[in-house]
């Protein structure tokens, strides 16, 4: 399947974020056009698939990434993830884990939280249901863009290395604040742009990744979106590293660059359940988490001041 046709694609778009100025091409990342916006410091894929191709794309990737990596290095990443949580909002609130996969965090937090989810792919969320039987009455397969009807208000949100993968990002974390209790919390975790790493390693970042991801976030993004685009204080904003199997570790590396990691090497790894399940931590503080509150009164509404 040819998912890079770009002969009429535009050169320069405008970005997705701040919405003022042109995304102009910037780099080549696995044959797709990466464009950076001088204003607001977003970079988006200027060579977008499809919809239908991005739905294709989105069912086979659970499957993709269970093969590679292990439920142990998965959950020590989600307990990190809970506690983050737990520094916002108290045990026995209501959260929806918003592109929720195969139920990976939904698993860890439905102890110490009302979990409810929901996901593009109708196959992660017939894996979530099949592991959490208990909460398939909460489980839903739809697009982030679309409004739940039967949601009620939350008290915090979950996007966790969801928000790099949509088209209308904005559109995205405005739809997540309409679920979303006055004081409560919109979660995000995402790749940062604006990381030492990312600008060291340009198009062979581990997480220049199109078209799988097509927005790229930095502080200075997000510092844009909830001043201008969206009512929100950045209450916490941290850079991490991440905990993989080296079978993943390798399975990143290829999709970086074929020639670092031969396809029959990943197979192998990915077949090991010993080297390949080895786990390791990268400290390499190129994953922004930050926690969003959402005002008690819509800012529009507060009267100025003379």
């Amino acid at each position: 399947m040819n998912i890079n046709s770009n002969t009429n694609q535009p050169q320069v778009a405008l970005c997705m974020v701040c919405e003022k100025s042109q995304a102009k091409p910037w780099l080549i990342a696995k044959g797709f056009r990466v464009g950076r916006c001088a204003q607001c410091g977003f970079a988006q894929v200027l060579d977008v698939p499809s919809a239908a191709t991005l739905s294709q794309l989105y069912e086979t990737l659970h499957t993709k990434h269970i093969k590679y990596r292990s439920g142990q290095s998965a959950q020590l990443e989600n307990i990190r993830r809970l506690k983050f949580l737990q520094e916002q909002i108290p045990n026995g609130a209501r959260v929806l884990d918003a592109g929720c996969a195969t139920g990976d965090f939904l698993a860890e937090a439905v102890e110490a939280f009302e979990v409810y989810g929901f996901d593009i792919s109708s196959a992660a969320i017939a894996h979530a249901k099949s592991r959490l039987p208990d909460l398939s009455d909460r489980l839903t397969a739809q697009r982030l863009e679309d409004k739940g009807t039967s949601w009620k208000e939350f008290d915090a949100v979950c996007l966790w290395d969801v928000i790099e993968h949509v088209t209308e990002p904005v559109v995205v974390m405005q739809r997540m604040m309409d679920y979303i209790k006055p004081g409560g919390y919109l979660l995000i975790s995402t790749p940062d742009f604006g990381s030492f790493t990312a600008k060291l390693m340009r198009s062979y970042w581990a997480f220049m990744t199109p078209p799988y991801h097509l927005g790229y976030f930095s502080k200075q993004s997000f510092e844009h979106i909830f001043t201008h685009r969206i009512p929100g204080d950045i209450v916490s904003y941290e850079t991490r590293g991440k905990t993989v199997d080296l079978a993943f570790l390798f399975y990143k590396l290829n999709q970086m660059s074929s020639w670092l990691v031969p396809e029959f090497l990943l197979n192998r790894m990915a077949k090991s359940q010993f080297i390949g399940r080895l786990k390791l931590y990268i400290p390499s503080n190129d994953i922004a988490y930050l926690a969003v509150r959402k005002p008690y009164v819509h800012p529009s509404l507060i009267e100025k001041k003379d």
